[in-house]
């Protein structure tokens, strides 16, 4: 299981450290790839994620902690927590950068990137709970998804912040996401408690997803949007 999870981690971080060197971030070339990715990520997101947020609520409907809630859409919950948060803090230091000065502290790009390095954390911790749920197929599609959103999320910060600024981040990510990883394979935790971290890292991803990757840019390339979908659709079905 390590080897195979270990291989998995390794292609997200290769798309983290050289995806800019693939996509770059001009010309129709750039804007098809990145299309390409968003149309995946989408299909990801409603064909993976959503039906994993089912899964996520019976465990935690089944937990002793919650079992005497009365209300029963736990997943759900936190899934809309992790969607609102994420928002929420994107919101605020869009504005409270906006009003300061240039240099204050509080500067949009630095708190979206230690956002990131807890959501590439989140994504590296689940990787290995994939293959024991899905086996090989489970974390196949989750390293393919994965590698496909984080390159269109390059894309965009690209294509928003300094080309410099970005190139350095990655690295930030790239070791969040090994050491999410490494934690898996040091403590386990309970089906609760992991069921709980994938339903806020669903509401997050689903944010992420529609917000950035539905964006005019992306479907100006309407085409290699539907068909990135469609493709990651045709290969859920056939393996």
């Amino acid at each position: 299981m390590i080897f195979y999870t270990f291989f998995g981690v390794a292609v997200i971080v290769a798309v983290h450290l050289f995806g800019y060197r693939l996509l770059g971030y001009k010309g129709r070339s750039a804007r098809l790839l990145a299309s390409l990715a968003g149309g995946t990520s989408v299909a990801y997101v409603f064909l993976q994620i959503l039906p994993k947020l089912a899964y996520s609520d019976l465990i935690l409907t089944q937990s002793e902690i919650l079992s005497a809630a009365r209300w029963q859409h736990h997943a759900f919950l936190l899934a809309m927590v992790g969607m609102i948060g994420f928002l929420g803090i994107d919101q605020m230091t869009k504005k409270l950068s906006l009003e300061g000065q240039p240099n204050s502290m509080i500067n949009h790009f630095r708190i979206i990137v230690v956002v990131y390095f807890f959501y590439n954390f989140l994504v590296g911790y689940v990787l290995s709970f994939q293959w024991g749920v899905g086996g090989g197929r489970s974390l196949f599609l989750y390293v393919l998804a994965m590698s496909f959103h984080f390159l269109f999320v390059g894309y965009m910060l690209g294509r928003h912040h300094s080309e410099h600024k970005v190139i350095q981040v990655r690295w930030y990510f790239a070791a969040a996401l090994s050491l999410g990883w490494l934690a898996s394979l040091v403590r386990e935790l309970r089906p609760e408690f992991l069921a709980s971290l994938l339903a806020l890292l669903a509401g997050a991803m689903i944010v992420i997803t529609l917000k950035e990757e539905l964006r005019d840019e992306t479907l100006d390339e309407f085409f290699t949007f539907a068909l990135g979908a469609f493709l990651y659709t045709i290969l859920l079905m056939r393996i």
